[in-house]
């Protein structure tokens, strides 16, 4: 085993267990591991990363695997914590990957936004966010306060600020939106709001930018909302996310950055 792990998870398939397992980095996530055993008992064999280096396990850490038995097949389903340190209590969410199982070999090769599980057979399936796009750079539509500028992250443009009380204005029509951007080293919190045709407030979230490695991918979608007119409102809050351990060392943002590429607004 590691010289120390937490959050540890363990199931079977057949006559193979898979123990998951995290590095202590307190509470930046980091590449989980696995090992396999025929026997509770061992020996335990290490077997390596359950998704791709320096992705953090999709950002987030293993808490537990739910099998999801069908008549064609079972789904073993990744569930992990995204911690948000320190806002974890309104900006912690969950990652829920279906995991590749075979032999001893165990993976969640690539990042799902969307999947289903058919609870009949057992099978998942990847599925698409649909909706219309609005890109980020489209100030036609969104309505940019001063402090937002242009950036580029892997030759895809964005609109980022790292001013406090930014604000960005997306009036849509629809049932659901989502929103795409960069968690990047120097993200700092968003803070969503959503207000119908009234100006009555239906929806808020803290959204957190930050991470270790460049993540870019869907940041926030809302709930199913009555058919309307709304407007979204993405605000940059001035806060951001450090800590130290017990050793003193420190991790956490460099920055407060907040970037916006795409925003889908499904009909």
């Amino acid at each position: 085993m590691e010289k120390g792990f937490e959050s540890p998870a363990i199931f079977r398939k057949g006559d193979m267990y898979y123990f998951l397992g995290s590095n202590l980095t307190s509470w930046e996530k980091n590449d989980n591991y696995y090992y396999t055993a025929t026997s509770l008992k061992g020996p335990w064999e290490k077997r390596g990363l359950i998704a791709p280096e320096n992705t953090l396990t999709w950002n987030s850490q293993t808490t537990f695997v739910l099998p999801i038995q069908g008549t064609k097949g079972t789904t073993y389903m990744y569930m992990g914590d995204s911690w948000s340190y320190p806002k974890q209590a309104s900006s912690a969410t969950y990652v829920w990957q279906p995991l590749e199982v075979s032999g001893t070999a165990l993976s969640i090769p690539e990042f799902r936004e969307a999947w289903q599980v058919d609870l009949k057979t057992g099978l998942a399936k990847p599925i698409t966010i649909k909706g219309k796009i609005v890109e980020g750079n489209n100030t036609k539509i969104i309505r940019y306060s001063s402090k937002w500028m242009p950036r580029s992250i892997d030759k895809t443009p964005e609109m980022v600020s790292d001013t406090k009380d930014a604000v960005a204005i997306i009036p849509f029509t629809g049932t659901q939106v989502s929103l795409f951007g960069t968690a990047a080293p120097d993200g700092g919190y968003a803070k969503i709001e959503i207000k119908n045709s009234k100006g009555k407030v239906v929806h808020t979230a803290l959204t957190d930018y930050y991470s270790k490695y460049i993540f870019k991918g869907l940041r926030f979608i809302s709930p199913v909302l009555p058919k309307g007119n709304y407007t979204l409102t993405v605000t940059v809050t001035g806060i951001r996310g450090n800590w130290s351990d017990k050793k003193k060392s420190n991790y956490g943002s460099t920055g407060y950055f907040v970037s916006i590429d795409t925003i889908k607004v499904r009909e």
